[in-house]
């Protein structure tokens, strides 16, 4: 038997109605994906990927007010041309802000990343959990050193770069995020933590990536700050093989004159057990796709939304 229990906390608050122009797409092109790509000296076959997706953003149209999926949420006053493409990391500057640590210092953790300016400011892994065939990396690490499992899992099944046209953009000027890999039967038993400090007046394309193998158990928090006058546009996808147990937060606390877009889908398998907890405080707009694929046998989904907004806020979780 399969069990889906979806439960949402808060009143969205919708914002003015109108129509949105075409953006002027002032920094965004097919030279700034190569120019990403060329800074992160990655393989040619992630190039061809994000050049693929930058060719399926382009052809793809806008989000009309007419689509079922944004009659209630408006993209009035968004433009890309108010951002630069992506972060330019400071790789001089390694300490973390009296907010990081606190965040940092608040959960106890078996391993935890940091990103901030598009690029690690931190990291720190226990012993046990790499003894355990763990893997727990940034992903412009694991391009480099995990390429068999980015290259069968990242934007593959979970999530495709056609999903929508805000994922397009995602596979082609991705920057931060985490490859969790739970080996078969191994159980995790402190969370794992990420967090990010989106920088100011940019695009950020933050991503997360779990295979939860048979029988595996583990814990996952993204945790996400900052974003003045920026855009996020992030992707989240959970590969649970059988059996395997899963708990993922999702702790969206942006600048409230952020943008964000979240496209997140997990993959279950048979008698699998998935907890997805999605929290909203943050962000000018938020516009949320959350999916289970629950076809297996046994399976156990629970997603939950929590917002609060404020003001003018517009909180959209569609599942």
């Amino acid at each position: 038997m399969t069990v889906l229990e979806k439960e949402a906390v808060g009143i969205a608050v919708n914002g003015t109605n109108g129509h949105h122009k075409t953006e002027s797409k002032q920094g965004f092109s097919e030279e700034a994906v190569r120019k990403l790509s060329a800074a992160r000296n990655e393989p040619d076959w992630m190039l061809e990927r994000r050049l693929a997706a930058w060719q399926l953003f382009e052809g793809m149209p806008w989000p009309k007010a007419t689509d079922e999926d944004w009659r209630r949420t408006r993209l009035t006053g968004f433009d890309l041309g108010n951002f630069q493409p992506f972060a330019r990391p400071n790789n001089t500057d390694t300490t973390l802000n009296a907010q990081l640590q606190n965040e940092l210092d608040e959960m106890a953790s078996a391993a935890s990343l940091i990103f901030e300016e598009g690029d690690v400011r931190y990291r720190d892994m226990s012993e046990d959990l790499a003894g355990k065939g763990v893997i727990f990396t940034d992903l412009q690490t694991a391009v480099r050193d995990h390429s068999d499992l980015m290259k069968t899992y990242f934007m593959t099944e979970a999530v495709k770069p056609d999903h929508n046209k805000f994922t397009a953009l995602h596979a082609a000027l991705w920057d931060t995020g985490a490859l969790i890999y739970v080996p078969k039967n191994t159980k995790v038993d402190l969370p794992l933590q990420v967090i990010l400090n989106h920088g100011s007046g940019v695009g950020g394309y933050h991503h997360t990536l779990l295979i939860a193998e048979e029988g595996a158990e583990v814990t996952v928090v993204d945790d996400l700050l900052g974003g003045e006058n920026g855009m996020q546009s992030a992707v989240v996808e959970l590969i649970q093989r059988n059996n395997s147990v899963v708990r993922y937060m999702n702790l969206q606390d942006f600048d409230h004159s952020l943008w964000n877009f979240l496209t997140g889908r997990a993959i279950l398998g048979k008698d699998t057990d998935l907890r997805w907890i999605q929290v909203s405080w943050g962000s000018r707009l938020t516009k949320a796709y959350l999916d289970l694929d629950m076809t297996g046998q046994g399976v156990h989904g629970e997603l939950l939304g929590i917002y609060f907004p404020t003001g003018h806020q517009h909180i959209d979780h569609q599942t």
